[in-house]
């Protein structure tokens, strides 16, 4: 190095050294930073560039498909007429007759066949339909030509076509479309469809913007048809035309082709490239624009963070020092060496080591709360004496009406003991509470009806043992009983996906909204009873601490009209482990 470079290195460093940790950190930051993304943002802008003018040149190629299926779908509406024409009767008649013929008949068809022409015509001002035969003696009138009026060497390709086979040609004023009449003998007439080109400019220069245009290119070499938008003229399109043919590669046009599929003619899309540069160059200034405002966002961001972690640093690490006893074992050779960030990072590393090691102790604490919650809540139920003393009853009082509600009770207490399980089948579930129900009835002397649907599919999975019988004591009780007749219980079960949704729905009077809003909070220390929820309470938590948050009671309610009960459980189609 020499001696100029030695004494710019130096005095450089001794400039670096002269300033504050936090301009360091902002300058250095900023290098890193910034030049990297500077270099990255052009390579981006200009790649982005380079993609724009190849999605400007993919609109083009879909503008002129788009054209080039609408001028097919023309093109084929009239090859259409034509085949119609062709298989006309009455037009076939004309060209077969000779002057020998009932004039009167000559003159039906001639009108038949005029008519016709008049209506297909219509529907396409300037369109003109011609016949030509090699019909000597025949009645020559406005559309029935003779052959020989046909240029010769298109009547001699036309002559050669096949029966309905289609021709496209072109002159100076029309595109026209072509086909053969054959008959028994050796007389033919020839349909021609004339198109003016102005229809055809119109139709191809509806999407032409700027100076970009058109070309329609015959393909039996016929005049082409140029369609620009207003601010170019045919003539200024042909001499472009010409100019792209002479130096294809530096003209001012990019050139995208396509066939028609019905004509077989060729289209020319001619893109002005001074439109190309224009939208590019607006494109690049609006990417330009936005490079720097996010490079002066960065360094400003840069320079906020730098200087407020430097000015805080000191702070935090004597907070981290003092903050729990836990952190007093930070690695002395971390303190030696005054590096602020290695000693935060090893306090760090421990405080979250102590963290998941606490955090475990607490998830192992609450499982088994939660366990011992669900067995406890399901531990309220275990009369075995009772199960025996009305089997006792029941042989003893052989009365009828007693004797259908103790087996209901005995049903109804056998599948809550059902051998100390938490869980049961959904089907056994719904059984008890049908039990349940003649219990209530007997007891009450009520004349409320029950309705149970059940879907049949679900009846075999699982759920949580007695979860139904609190929400139908509530609709009993505090529902159905405070009407003077008329109640109406109905319990349902059905599959919605991977979940079970029972539902228990009265008509009875139902709750008023601040009774509705405390029900709903579901908090222990608003349960003094059943009427205050607590039934309920007891089921959503069970649900929950069984199976997960997702998981519990829903409740609708309205004075006067009744309440509705939703409880919304996993689908097993297995016992639970």
């Amino acid at each position: 190095m020499k001696p100029s470079g030695r004494r710019f290195a130096a005095s450089f460093a001794r400039s670096l050294g002269k300033l504050s940790y936090r301009h360091k950190v902002m300058f250095v930051t900023i290098g890193f930073a910034v030049i990297p993304i500077v270099a990255l943002s052009v390579f981006i802008i200009w790649t982005a560039i380079d993609s724009y003018n190849d999605k400007f040149k993919q609109d083009a190629a879909r503008q002129l498909d788009a054209t080039v299926k609408e001028l097919d779908q023309f093109y084929f509406y009239n090859v259409k007429k034509v085949n119609y024409i062709i298989n006309n009767r009455f037009l076939k008649e004309i060209l077969a007759t000779n002057r020998n013929d009932p004039l009167l008949d000559i003159v039906t068809n001639y009108q038949i066949v005029a008519d016709l022409f008049g209506v297909l015509e219509a529907d396409a001002p300037g369109t003109q339909i011609s016949v030509y035969t090699n019909n000597e003696f025949m009645f020559y009138g406005p559309f029935v030509n003779p052959v020989r009026m046909l240029d010769e060497s298109a009547r001699q390709r036309l002559v050669s076509l096949r029966e309905n086979e289609i021709a496209f040609g072109s002159d100076a004023a029309s595109m026209n479309i072509y086909s053969k009449v054959d008959s028994l003998s050796a007389i033919y007439g020839i349909v021609r469809i004339s198109i003016p080109l102005n229809r055809l400019t119109d139709l191809l220069a509806q999407n032409m913007t700027g100076r970009s245009f058109l070309a329609y290119l015959p393909h039996d070499g016929g005049t082409p048809v140029w369609a620009t938008a207003k601010e170019m003229d045919a003539r200024s399109a042909a001499q472009a035309y010409e100019e792209v043919g002479q130096r294809r590669q530096t003209a001012d046009y990019l050139v995208t082709e396509a066939v028609s599929t019905i004509s077989g003619d060729r289209l020319a899309l001619f893109l002005s490239k001074a439109t190309i540069k224009q939208r590019t160059l607006a494109y690049s200034w609006i990417s330009l624009l936005v490079l720097v405002l996010i490079v002066t966002a960065i360094v400003l961001t840069i320079r906020m963070v730098s200087f407020s972690l430097t000015k805080k640093l000191a702070h935090l690490v004597e907070h981290v020092r003092v903050a729990h006893p836990l952190l007093q074992n930070a690695n002395a050779e971390a303190e030696t060496r005054n590096n602020e960030f290695t000693l935060i990072e090893q306090k760090f590393i421990e405080l979250v080591h102590q963290v998941q090691d606490d955090y475990k102790q607490i998830s192992d604490y609450e499982v088994k709360k939660r366990l011992l919650e669900v067995e406890v809540l399901q531990a309220n139920i275990n009369p075995h004496f009772l199960y025996n003393t009305l089997s006792t009853i029941r042989w003893t009082f052989p009365d009828r009406n007693l004797s259908r509600v103790i087996d209901s009770l005995v049903k109804y207490y056998r599948i809550v003991l059902s051998k100390g399980n938490t869980v049961l089948r959904i089907g056994e579930e719904i059984q008890m509470n049908r039990d349940y129900i003649d219990i209530q009835k007997f007891a009450y002397q009520s004349d409320f009806s029950c309705e149970i649907v059940v879907d049949a599919r679900i009846e075999a999975c699982y759920t949580l043992k007695n979860i139904l019988q609190p929400i139908v004591e509530n609709a009993i009780l505090h529902g159905i009983n405070g009407r003077s007749g008329g109640g109406v219980l109905r319990i349902a079960a059905s599959e919605d996906n991977d979940r079970v949704v029972m539902t228990v729905e009265d008509n009875g009077v139902g709750m008023k909204g601040d009774k509705l809003a405390r029900l709903l909070e579901f908090k222990a220390e608003q349960a003094d009873g059943i009427h205050s929820g607590y039934g309920i309470r007891n089921v959503h938590d069970r649900i929950r601490a069984y199976f997960g948050p997702d998981y519990g009671v829903g409740i609708e309610s309205e004075w006067n009209k009744g309440t509705k009960v939703t409880i919304t459980l996993p689908k097993l189609p297995h016992k639970p482990a």
